[in-house]
């Protein structure tokens, strides 16, 4: 549920960028996806847990660990980005995007690692 509240706060984020404060509202955008993606951490690991048995027994454990870190990295970028929202907008925008990049080379680094 606290996953999905911030997924419904997107909207609002960009209602913001509506009325002009681009930088308020990178800000803002950028706390949700924090708090998405913290959660979204939360739920591998709640579902990773040995004693739930939630996930399919071929599921490695390398795999599960990376994916329960890999909010954690992104909740660190989105972080990084809110204080360049201040210094220049579009370095913001930059950082945001540097997030897919980065995420392939760390799935490419675990895939090597794992197969």
């Amino acid at each position: 549920m606290v996953f999905l509240f911030f997924i419904v706060l997107i909207p609002f984020a960009t209602r913001v960028f509506n009325y002009g404060f681009l930088r308020i509202a990178l800000d803002v955008f950028a706390l949700i996806l924090i708090g998405a993606s913290l959660m979204t951490s939360v739920i591998w690991r709640y579902a990773a847990s040995p004693d739930r048995h939630l996930l399919y027994d071929g599921v490695s454990q390398n795999l599960t660990e990376w994916l329960s870190n890999r909010g954690f990295v992104e909740a660190c970028l989105f972080l990084l980005s809110i204080f360049f929202a201040f210094v220049n907008p579009y370095i913001t925008l930059a950082v945001w995007l540097s997030a897919f990049p980065i995420q392939l080379l760390l799935d490419r680094h675990y895939t090597k690692r794992t197969g």
